[in-house]
């Protein structure tokens, strides 16, 4: 079994508690407006952007209810730091530097 880095977990744990103090807070601007577009109560169709965002959000809030749509961001970032990792250790053969890439 490999060793995991303790200056990853580091991050990792540094990335984890400073996305859940921010979770439960209210939506605030666009985020309430991105609710407002996924949950189908309010009937508003309209979205400024692409519709990919629109039916993530819409999934997200089927399965974790609307009041929980930070979530999602969350595992993106969290799938982001992990895959920004892996590639620059894969890319420049060290694992300083993926600690960096990570960090950054």
């Amino acid at each position: 079994m490999k060793k995991i880095n303790p200056i990853l977990l580091l991050i990792i744990a540094f990335f984890l508690i400073s996305r859940f103090l921010g979770v439960d807070q209210i939506y605030h601007q666009d985020e309430y407006r991105w609710a407002t577009i996924a949950n189908p109560i309010f009937n508003n169709f309209i979205a400024p952007h692409p519709p990919l965002n629109k039916y993530f959000l819409w999934m997200l809030g089927g399965l974790l209810g609307y009041d929980n749509l930070r979530f999602g961001p969350f595992l993106f970032g969290f799938l982001n730091l992990v895959l920004v990792y892996q590639i620059v250790k894969k890319v420049t053969s060290g694992a300083k530097i993926a600690l960096l890439g990570a960090f950054l």
